[in-house]
């Protein structure tokens, strides 16, 4: 069975047990409700050979939609592997292989930590595969094992068993349609072994997303944990030592090694040390979590969606040494005081009593003035922000005319709260949206969280579920993931 929780702005969607949570908790969450299980409904037509899922519709008659599969379990990501598509999923810790269609097999399956947010979250295959057969993942791991040992043993959705390191970006070797284990790259805290404000163990704001930049580099990104340190943009916070280490993107070497061209490689060697080894990986800080990155393909920049807590979720492009704001500032900067006024009307504040909202600063400048600097960081305003979260979720790019004229150069995303396929135009730099109307001054000021207000008419499809992944593949056609429906949708020119 499939159930649904609201946690204050939070909204987990659970199949079996738990699938994912958008944003943030509270005190007043009501019971968690029953839903039926998210397997799709039996298809009704069939295009060039698949099934047509019977519950999406899309509002562009160019388009349209076929189910490449609906027999996955919890999917959070895809990748392309030449000709195979390779999906991991949450909870069962496996990466599945779908060859035409079919799931063919398990090229690996992971002994996985999947509570709350934890699981097999995200993965990218190497951009020169297979010359360089190597297939990234991230996941959280259960404890038991060293190496290939590492893959053996059961899954657990126990709270607080696993270790403090426990996530991990690992890189596997692509053989006869197996992953072996090859090393590990970053390890990340996967809990804080403390209680939320609704007295819930902790085990979300994992993010996921892994994805190679057309420098070659892997980006790879980390939720905050609900920590709250430097990286948390806590001047007297704790540091950024392996413990304290979330609310990062981080850019590595394909082998793991730091890059010399990071944006903080010099200032975390003057650090030294654990600390600075850690600074010097970073290209983003300041992030509170995120199940979206992609790189938009015209420009080259790399884009962003990122979780409010009761308030603001957003939409950004980073440039290297970025500065997201969280937990100073979150939306525009010159609605401030909204999202200030916003948190403290909440009962659970910012879901931290260390740091009550009543510590935010009144305008902007203050709280770009409380924000901790590594030297060179610049703090990036968002490109689109939404009052009350939607709960977004990916992000992927249509760069060229293979959906039709309406879809080149645009950006899609995908939310926990609306069940919406949503696609924005790009501005011609490929680092800003071209939005009208209500939108036109880069807020949606939508009026109750799950509500898309003023990002109602970019709505391109209905009926996915929550989406986890959304690439435009190979063979032109836009691969949508739902962990909710435990299906692959791919949509093409009509």
């Amino acid at each position: 069975m499939a159930r649904m929780r609201l946690l204050g702005v939070l909204m987990i969607v659970v199949v079996t047990s738990l699938v994912i949570v958008a944003c943030g908790g509270g005190e007043d969450d009501p019971t968690p409700e029953t839903t039926e299980d998210g397997e799709s409904t039996e298809a009704t037509d069939a295009i060039d050979g698949r099934d047509e899922p019977s519950g999406v519709t899309l509002t562009d008659g160019a388009l349209v939609a076929e189910v490449v599969t609906a027999e996955l379990d919890q999917p959070t990501a895809v990748a392309f592997a030449q000709d195979d598509m390779l999906v991991t999923e949450k909870a069962t810790g496996k990466v599945r292989i779908v060859r035409d269609g079919e799931i063919v097999g398990d090229a690996i399956d992971l002994a996985v930590n999947y509570f709350d947010e934890r699981g097999l979250l995200g993965i990218a295959v190497h951009p020169d595969f297979p010359a360089e057969p190597f297939v990234y993942l991230h996941w959280t791991w259960t404890g038991e094992g060293e190496g290939d040992d590492q893959l053996l043993g059961a899954d657990s959705d126990e709270a607080t068993s696993v270790p403090a390191l426990g996530n991990r970006i690992d890189r596997f070797r692509w053989e006869d349609d197996a992953l072996t284990f090859d090393r590990s790259l970053v390890e990340f805290p996967s809990h804080t072994l403390d209680t939320d404000t609704s007295g819930n163990v902790r085990g979300n704001h994992d993010a996921g997303p892994l994805t190679f930049g057309p420098d070659g580099k892997l980006y790879t990104m980390m939720g905050d944990q609900n920590l709250r340190g430097q990286l948390q943009n806590i001047t007297d916070g704790p540091q950024a030592d392996d413990e304290h280490f979330a609310g990062v993107i981080l850019r590595l070497n394909d082998d793991g090694t730091i890059p010399e061209d990071n944006p903080f490689f010099d200032a975390g060697a003057e650090v030294g040390g654990e600390v600075g080894e850690n600074i010097q990986m970073i290209h983003t800080y300041g992030i509170r979590n995120s199940f979206g990155l992609a790189f938009e393909p015209g420009s080259g920049a790399l884009w962003q969606t990122e979780n409010g807590d009761d308030s603001w979720d957003e939409i950004n492009v980073f440039d290297p040494g970025a500065n997201s704001g969280w937990i100073q500032l979150m939306g525009p900067p010159e609605r401030m005081a909204d999202y200030r006024q916003m948190e403290m009307d909440t009962e659970d504040g910012l879901d931290n009593p260390e740091f009550p909202p009543s510590m935010l600063a009144e305008d902007a400048e203050g709280a770009q003035a409380a924000m901790f600097s590594l030297p060179g960081s610049v703090y990036a305003p968002p490109v689109l922000s939404y009052v009350y979260p939607p709960a977004l979720t990916a992000i992927g790019f249509v760069g060229d005319d293979s959906l039709g004229e309406a879809s080149e150069r645009t950006a899609w995303v995908g939310t926990v709260l609306t069940d919406s396929l949503l696609r924005y135009p790009l501005a011609a730099d490929g680092r800003s949206l071209e939005l009208e109307g209500g939108l036109a001054d880069g807020v949606d000021d939508n009026e109750a969280k799950g509500d898309l207000g003023e990002s109602e008419e970019y709505v391109v499809g209905k009926g996915f579920g929550t989406i986890t992944d959304i690439q435009h593949g190979p063979d032109g056609g836009l691969y949508v993931l739902s962990i909710s429906e435990g299906s692959l949708y791919r949509i093409s020119a009509a």
